[in-house]
């Protein structure tokens, strides 16, 4: 065989597949594993923890002392008193954060006011110790976990989006029926986020309260 009559050979069953490709393909359906989004904890979900760590500074001096109380402990740096009531912080797939309740008092100060809320480590702004002698910061909690508890995110499953190729036309242009599958519609399914009644049904305390718990809820009042 010469190269004209294989370059024909060649051609003509190019032509007879493109043929054959034309009359397959709006019969043929896809199936697509869709990306589901990543599990999260509600963003009001702190973890309690039985300790926290402490950063107290004078202003006089600029001396600072590190102090690691637990909860329901009085701690003390010169004139200030603190106790320690809880200490929160933010599960890991939300962003980081941590926020003490403290009780601030200063023997020194007769006519200043006694401190008492919650206090932020990435935004102390939003609750300040008013005091012109000391600076009182959050730096971090520790030891156990302790109420409130949270969960597991929920898992997510990847959606199964169906779709198929555009509807054939008769040679009148009426729409040929396609029943092979539906029709492709570019917005996300509903099934690629998480409803909320799954959510309220996957996050409930995975440890009783005690009674003194009820009237310390989670910082939520101090979030933007």
């Amino acid at each position: 065989m010469n190269k004209k009559a294989l370059e024909k050979n060649i051609l003509f069953h190019l032509g007879s597949l493109a043929v054959l490709c034309t009359f397959l393909w709006p019969n043929v359906a896809f199936s697509v594993e869709g990306v589901p989004v990543p599990a999260v904890h509600p963003a009001d979900s702190w973890q309690g923890r039985a300790k926290a760590v402490i950063r107290v500074l004078n202003r006089l001096d600029s001396q600072s002392e590190l102090l690691t109380l637990s909860v329901g402990e009085e701690g003390h740096y010169r004139s200030l008193n603190l106790k320690l009531t809880a200490c929160v912080e933010r599960p890991p797939t939300l962003a980081p954060e941590t926020a003490a309740q403290l009780n601030l008092t200063d023997s020194q100060a007769k006519d200043s006011e006694p401190f008492t809320g919650w206090i932020l480590a990435q935004q102390p702004g939003l609750s300040v110790y008013q005091s012109s002698l000391y600076d009182v910061q959050v730096v971090r909690c520790e030891g156990e976990k302790v109420a409130p508890m949270v969960g597991p995110p929920p898992p997510v499953k990847a959606p199964q989006i169906t779709s198929s190729a555009p509807e054939k036309l008769d040679a009148d242009g009426s729409p040929v029926n396609n029943q092979a599958g539906a029709a492709y519609s570019p917005e996300a399914p509903t099934s690629i986020l998480p409803s909320s009644s799954s959510n309220n049904q996957s996050f409930g305390a995975s440890a009783p309260a005690s009674s003194g718990d009820a009237s310390l809820p989670p910082p939520t009042s101090l979030l933007p």
